[in-house]
């Protein structure tokens, strides 16, 4: 018997069946599910104005990747994003958009999520490339050295936010 999780999910693989239920039930909605940019979607378009004249005039910088993970944090990451893409770097933006990391959410919510994320950021588009982590294909293979560092920052992150020494990085 399917549960309510399950026909997400099921509902989530379904071609174009996020992006229809957002655009019909959801775009100009409240979010009801502790994940909400609304603010963010509001406030970007003017603070992008206010950064172009300085953007336009800045010295080519480096190309940097700024990672946000929580609603939150991609509010405070899209400003830092566009203070240094106003000093000339070319910034990509990549999010995860997650309320709560430690909760897996169905399929069709995690997409819904990705589709609210890219409207309340596109107001950066002209200075910020924005891309969704779950948008990307996973390499088959990492080289030896980047999956070692990510496996130890994968710990020192499970250990802060568990607030615990031991954890088990098999789970």
């Amino acid at each position: 018997m399917l549960n309510k999780t399950s026909l997400r999910n099921f509902l989530g693989e379904l071609p174009l069946a996020a992006e229809l239920d957002y655009v019909l039930r959801q775009k100009n909605s409240v979010r009801k599910d502790h994940y909400n940019l609304s603010r963010l979607g509001k406030s970007l378009p003017l603070a992008v104005s206010q950064v172009t004249p300085f953007a336009q005039k800045a010295k080519p910088g480096k190309k940097l990747l700024f990672f946000a993970a929580l609603h939150y944090w991609i509010e405070q990451a899209a400003y830092i994003s566009l203070t240094l893409a106003g000093l000339g770097h070319k910034v990509t933006l990549l999010t995860l958009p997650y309320s709560e990391w430690h909760k897996e959410m169905d399929k069709l919510t995690q997409r819904q999520r990705v589709l609210h994320t890219r409207d309340s950021l596109s107001a950066l588009a002209p200075l910020v490339e924005h891309a969704s982590f779950l948008d990307l294909k996973p390499a088959s293979v990492l080289p030896a050295a980047l999956k070692a560092d990510v496996e130890e920052i994968s710990l020192w992150d499970s250990q802060y936010t568990l607030m615990r020494e031991e954890v088990d990085m098999n789970s």
